[in-house]
Order: structure tokens, then C-alpha cells, then sequence
């Protein structure tokens, strides 16, 4: 079958539009005001996967049994804003499963835009308390008790004995290795321990609620600035602010009037700045100039004069907090059993919606 011509069906638009546009360089700022940074690690599907069930292997030694691992760790700026209501269904009715909503910093080169449903944000240095309870059977007698979260410190432990809530001597019974906590002492064998942890705050990307963020330009001068090449239109950024990147510089007159300084760097691998080092002040305006190639379909960092182009603006995404991401309690009654796994967020967002988790 012949491939059909994709028709244009839009209006003919004006030449130029006079349409304020919002500029990239403010948007930086802000969300750097109203940030906290972040590591932002990528989440994959564990390749343990049973074959026959697609359930994750319980005794996996790289995902415990949760069926992702999480990779590629790189710190950002995030803006993490107000508590966001979450409804679903149930058998018991409608409930609320809180949520937040967060803007990640525009990077030099766009891998904000790679951020998906699933992956983690670790808030390093920020620490809540947090409950598990897990029972001791002879497998975590022997080997320990995978906890899945970042664990500082273990502040109490506690078990029932002869109806009554007892304290174990965190020093003797328990010992905190790394995600492991093991069991020192073997009378807790078919006992149920409650730990009362420290742990470092984390969150996790649920659903893109804005994924596709941008702004279309027409003029050269708001065209500088979005990608922080210019002043405004009446001055030039002549100098590039990556100096540890190669980088080139060519000045091009459009229409025997206007004049753009093109850069040409390269920026490789996690070679893009973390700080506000990356910028350096103009002597002669005090402004700061920094470069943000957002253009999609760009050629190179190229800018095209007398035609739109869209620039890029980063996602609006929903996170849900570590502690309602996944259950806190791991009873087992077999060494097949798994109650680590963590759901696919995809499957578990369209599954509230229809009122089936």
C-alpha cells in the first residue's frame, strides 16, 4: 500500500505573532530558587523474571526480590511542590493515596526529558522514620533480612512475648549490614520483628502529569535567550561558559542586520555541571550567561532565523514518598514466597483508575 502524504490542516498563521513568549532563563532561575537537589537513578526491570509467572525471583541477589534495579545515578535540581490528592478505588470506597508533584531542572542536554514513570529520587541528607516488620525464618536466620530502603540506623525492634510488647536489645539481637539486617540472636527464629528505622527520604516517579512542556519562538533575540546565547538581541555571548568542553564559536549575519554568536561544545557522559560554576559573569552587564540547546530537531545548537521552533521545557511529574510505594510488611510462610515486589507504576496508575487496587 502507497504511503499517504500527511496533510496540513492548520490555519495560516501570521507571519509573526506578537504573542509574549515565556523565556527559558527565568524558568532556570526559579526552579533553581525553589529547589532541593536530587539523585535521580534510572529504574529497570530485574532480568530475574520467571519465565512462566513474569514474577521477579525472591532470592535474587541484585533486585531481593523487588523485580527493578535502579542505575545511572545523577544529582539534579528539583523543585518538589505541595502535596498533590491521588484518588482511587477500592473495595471499601474511594480513598486518597498522597502524592506530590515536582519540575526537574532544565539540563544542558535535555536528559531531564529521559526521566519515566518508576524511577527513584533519593533527597540525600533528608532522613524520616519509617516501620518494618518482617518474620525470622531459618533462610533470614542464616542470611539476613533484605530492607528495602536506605537505611541509617535501626532505633528500636520489638516482638510479642507472652501477650506483651518486648524490646530487643538492638546491640545483641540485631546488626544493621548495609540493606541486611541480621539476626545475632537464633532464639527469634519464628518470631515477627518491628524495626522503627531511620531512613534517607526517597521518592518515586509514578506518572508524568505535564510530559510534553514547550515554547515555540519566532524572534532571534527570544531565540538567544531561550538557549542563553544572547542578551536580549542587543549584545552577544562571545565567550563559552563550558571552558573544560571543546567548543568553537561562529558569528553569522542574517539579513545584513542581525547577528548570532553560534557555539558549538561538546558535552559528554556526566560532564554537565551540578553547581553555579557552570556560569561566568559578563564583565561589561553583570548578567550570567548560560547555554540551554532545548531546540528539538535541532541541527546541532543551530538556530533557524524566519520560522518557529519549539524549545523544549521540562516535565511535570507525580511522585509518591518511599513509604506508600510499597508495603512495609514482609510475612512469609515458605522460602518460594515474595512480598517485595514492587509494581509496575503503570500498570498500578491505570489499575486505580479502574478501581482495582
Amino acid at each position: 500500500m502507497k504511503k499517504e502524504q500527511v496533510e496540513n490542516i492548520n490555519p495560516i498563521y501570521p507571519k509573526k505573532s506578537n504573542m509574549p513568549s515565556l523565556m527559558i532563563k527565568p524558568i532556570v532561575q526559579l526552579i533553581q530558587q525553589q529547589s532541593i537537589n536530587v539523585i535521580w537513578e534510572q529504574a529497570f526491570k530485574c532480568p530475574c523474571i520467571n519465565i512462566q509467572t513474569g514474577q521477579p525471583q525472591p532470592n535474587c541477589k541484585v533486585c531481593h526480590g523487588q523485580g527493578w534495579v535502579y542505575l545511572h545515578p545523577r544529582s539534579i535540581d528539583m523543585a518538589i511542590q505541595g502535596d498533590h490528592k491521588n484518588f482511587m478505588l477500592n473495595q471499601d470506597g474511594a480513598s486518597q493515596m498522597g502524592t506530590s508533584i515536582a519540575t526537574p531542572q532544565i539540563t544542558v542536554n535535555g536528559v531531564e526529558q529521559g526521566i519515566k514513570p518508576g524511577d527513584r529520587l533519593t533527597v540525600s541528607g533528608w532522613t524520616t522514620n519509617e516501620s518494618y516488620t518482617f518474620n525470622v525464618t531459618q533462610s533470614r536466620l542464616t542470611n539476613g533480612t533484605f530492607i528495602p530502603y536506605d537505611v541509617k540506623s535501626i532505633n528500636e525492634a520489638y516482638i510479642i512475648k507472652n501477650d506483651d510488647l518486648v524490646s530487643l536489645d538492638i546491640a545483641k539481637d540485631l546488626e544493621l549490614d548495609g540493606n541486611f539486617v541480621k539476626i545475632l540472636n537464633p532464639d527469634l527464629i519464628n518470631e515477627t520483628v518491628t524495626l522503627s528505622l531511620e531512613i534517607i527520604k526517597r521518592f518515586y516517579v509514578i506518572s508524568l502529569s505535564k510530559e510534553l512542556r514547550y515554547q515555540n519562538y519566532y524572534k532571534l533575540a527570544d531565540k538567544e535567550w531561550a538557549t542563553g546565547n544572547g542578551a536580549g538581541g542587543s549584545q552577544e555571548a562571545t565567550q563559552d561558559v563550558y571552558s573544560s568542553s571543546p567548543s568553537t564559536s561562529t558569528t553569522i549575519t542574517y539579513n545584513g542586520s542581525e547577528t548570532i554568536t553560534e557555539h558549538t561544545t561538546t558535552i559528554s557522559g556526566n560532564d554537565y555541571p551540578l553547581d553555579d560554576s557552570n556560569g561566568k559573569d559578563d564583565s561589561d552587564n553583570g548578567i550570567k550567561l548560560q547555554r540551554y540547546p532545548q531546540v528539538v530537531d535541532r541541527d546541532g545548537e543551530k538556530i533557524v532565523i524566519g520560522k518557529h521552533q519549539i524549545y523544549r521545557l521540562p516535565p511535570l511529574l507525580v511522585i509518591r514518598r518511599e513509604n506508600l510505594y510499597f508495603s512495609n510488611i514482609n510475612l512469609v510462610s515458605s522460602e518460594s514466597d515474595n512480598n517485595s515486589v514492587i509494581k509496575d507504576p503503570r500498570v498500578s496508575e491505570f489499575n486505580d483508575f479502574l478501581g482495582l487496587d
